[in-house]
């Protein structure tokens, strides 16, 4: 598999976007997640380099940001009428607890 091209000035990707590129498209809540590992060889960076990239320009890491998006899509389920036990399974959280420990930390954005 060809490596992606390295940052550059003025490339997407580059320094000024914190070395990421834009989102191609986005995965559908409750699919699988890609190892940090398999991203990382994707963008031929180390783990640690994705991390750190990723938290320059989202503010969170990865893990966070999964998770994140994850409690959206289950508060988004919850308010058409799922229970939060359905939610949770549905956006790929094994039981509901999780879920209940990251909505009470969420913060207000």
């Amino acid at each position: 598999m060809p490596k992606a091209p390295r940052s550059g000035r003025g490339r997407p990707g580059g320094p000024r976007d914190g070395g990421l590129r834009p989102p191609q498209r986005r995965r559908p809540a409750g699919q699988p997640t890609l190892p940090l590992s398999d991203l990382a060889a994707t963008a031929g960076v180390s783990e640690r380099t994705l991390t750190r990239l990723f938290t320059t320009a989202t503010g969170r890491t990865p893990l966070r940001y999964q998770q994140l998006l994850r409690v959206e899509r289950a508060e988004h389920l919850i308010g058409h009428g799922a229970t939060t036990d359905s939610a949770a399974r549905a956006v790929g959280f094994t039981d509901a607890r999780m879920l209940r420990r990251l909505r009470s930390r969420a913060p207000a954005e």
